[in-house]
């Protein structure tokens, strides 16, 4: 089974095209708002909704969905993280590598720009969270040695980093399914506020991951990956630390250099890095430094020559190659597009 993957599952490849991209202004993420719960209900085949759709313990703030009346929902990606929670009925999950059932306490975890869709959905009722991976990985060493944490999210944040790999999906235990619930009840209602507090969020949130790692990190899937079912070692949590600093600073990096500070040849050292992050230690240090990148874009009036210069590339053409590489857009394009935008041009959220 792919390290990536868990549960109860059939593996039958097949083809999976996107038919949709559900983009960041669909779900309406923007710099100052980059993170959603929303809860979604679909109707049971006899046309009821699921006995928990008007249950108080499973409302998350004021109201409730309006029942989806769908059996299925089309082979669709994204371009933002997506995570959902199944609180009851259930459905067919599928992917380009595996089809799987969903029932309460299933937990899916997809990163742009994986494909998944649903089918035979009777009665589902799921929790779902999307969010903007730079937002929530900026600042986030305090989660690196949290198992299950670093391959499930903090090493997902750009479309090429999930390319490839299978769509996470693994099963919460009834207590664990109470602990996420409650800390993404709590970011509801904190989201209905005037001014939501990005910091409240942050911190539910990372509970959350925290959760969901532990989780994971327990599956069959997660313990045929060395080092992700525990703490990580700490030679790789010194050298995440090493390449985090490199990485935000335009500090000079080589794999060479990191695997000598941790005592170890560089072979040796490539192949635990792998291990333990689910990818090289050149492929993760170009990941966060175009985080970075994103955020100074996001969070500052630098112009894109002031950014590459700050981040240690060759040169601005140098970064946009890499940028466009790992982002698939110009940098510019980037801040153009997930800036804040003017209210009434934004798309609402789709059902």
């Amino acid at each position: 089974m792919n390290k990536l993957s868990g549960g109860s599952q059939m593996n039958h490849p097949y083809a999976l095209i996107a038919e949709e991209t559900i983009t960041r202004e669909k779900n309406r993420l923007t710099v100052r708002l980059p993170i959603r719960v929303m809860p979604r209900v679909f109707t049971r085949l006899d046309g009821e909704v699921p006995a928990t759709y008007g249950d108080p313990a499973y409302q998350c703030g004021a109201g409730v969905p309006q029942p989806d009346l769908r059996r299925e929902i089309c082979p669709h990606d994204h371009d933002h993280f997506e995570i959902f929670i199944v609180l009851a009925g259930s459905a067919l999950h599928r992917t380009p590598d595996y089809v799987a059932p969903l029932t309460r306490g299933d937990v899916i975890i997809s990163a742009p720009p994986q494909t998944h869709a649903l089918s035979e959905i009777d009665g589902l009722h799921r929790l779902e969270c999307v969010y903007l991976s730079e937002w929530l990985v900026h600042e986030a060493e305090e989660l690196w040695s949290e198992p299950g944490v670093l391959p499930l999210f903090l090493a997902q944040g750009t479309p090429t980093s999930a390319a490839g790999l299978r769509v996470p999906h693994f099963k919460l235990s009834e207590r664990n399914l109470a602990l996420c619930f409650e800390d993404w009840r709590a970011m509801v209602l904190e989201l209905a506020r005037t001014e939501p507090s990005l910091a409240y969020l942050k911190r539910c949130m990372g509970k959350v991951m925290i959760t969901l790692g532990r989780s994971y990190s327990e599956t069959e899937a997660a313990t045929e990956m060395e080092g992700t079912g525990r703490g990580l070692r700490h030679e790789i949590l010194e050298s995440l630390r090493l390449i985090e600093r490199a990485a935000s600073s335009g500090e000079h990096f080589r794999v060479s250099d990191l695997a000598q500070s941790c005592g170890l040849s560089v072979t040796y050292f490539t192949r635990q890095f792998c291990e333990s992050v689910g990818r090289s230690p050149l492929q993760y240090f170009q990941q966060r430094r175009i985080q970075h990148a994103c955020w100074l874009l996001l969070h500052a009036e630098h112009s894109v020559t002031e950014v590459a210069d700050s981040l240690g590339f060759a040169d601005a053409p140098h970064f946009v190659r890499v940028f466009g590489k790992l982002r698939g857009m110009t940098p510019s394009d980037y801040r153009k597009r997930f800036r804040d935008r003017p209210k009434h041009e934004r798309e609402d959220v789709s059902p």
